[in-house]
């Protein structure tokens, strides 16, 4: 997460005008055939729940859980191991769940 770059960790630190907002981007690069990015910004620590499905809803990976901090957060997903297709991310935290789609 935040691939170890001290400077982001400090622009983190900085973070203050969320106004209590979570922020959760679009997957990118979409459509992928790698890795895959989501950045969240967090006006504090979160927790999230990570799920990936298939079309035909069958979990591709283990529900995993991640603890986010205040400011950006970047989750890489390793794709390559995934048959061509349509995904969805299911990211659940404080009571909300969003779902993201991305094709491989």
């Amino acid at each position: 997460v935040n691939n170890g770059n001290e400077k982001r960790l400090d622009n983190n630190k900085n973070c203050r005008s969320l106004n209590n907002k979570i922020i959760v981007t679009n997957l990118y690069p979409n459509p992928t055939s790698g890795d895959i990015f989501l950045d969240i910004a967090l006006p504090d620590e979160v927790a999230f729940d990570f799920e990936v499905s298939n079309e035909m809803g069958q979990r591709m990976v283990p529900l995993f859980s991640y603890k986010g901090v205040r400011g950006i957060n970047t989750i890489l997903f390793d794709t390559r191991s995934y048959r061509a297709g349509i995904y969805y991310l299911r990211i659940k935290y404080n009571e909300n769940t969003e779902v993201k789609k991305f094709v491989v």
